[in-house]
């Protein structure tokens, strides 16, 4: 039973460890990217950036508050939702994050097609 917490915590710092390493270069490409005003196609790029990093941000936050319930000793074997529900949001921000950061490139491909 205490083997699975110890686990589900672990994965739950990678996690916010991880959200921490996709934020970083997300802030760098929003910092450097030219203003989405001047093409749609700079502001759909931008719109699913922002769109990524928030869910990312989101992601942290339930990160660390898991962090913060476990160490606390409010996570047990019978109440362990909070983690249940953390990892749902990892999954799903994990997915997004890879759609988000390669919808620059897919959308520059579309682009030289003519289409």
């Amino acid at each position: 039973m205490r083997g699975s917490l110890v686990s589900s915590a672990a994965t739950t710092s990678n996690l916010l460890v991880g959200l921490l390493f996709t934020l970083a270069p997300l802030v760098f490409i929003l910092s450097e990217s030219p203003l989405p005003e001047s093409q749609a196609a700079l502001a759909s790029v931008f719109a699913v950036h922002v769109y990524v990093m928030l869910h990312a941000a989101i992601g942290v936050v339930l990160a660390g508050y898991g962090l913060w319930r476990w160490r606390t000793g409010f996570i047990s074997f019978h109440s362990s939702l909070d983690l249940a529900i953390g990892r749902l949001w990892q999954d799903y921000t994990a997915i997004i994050d890879l759609v988000g950061l390669a919808f620059p490139f897919a959308f520059e491909r579309l682009g030289q097609t003519g289409g």
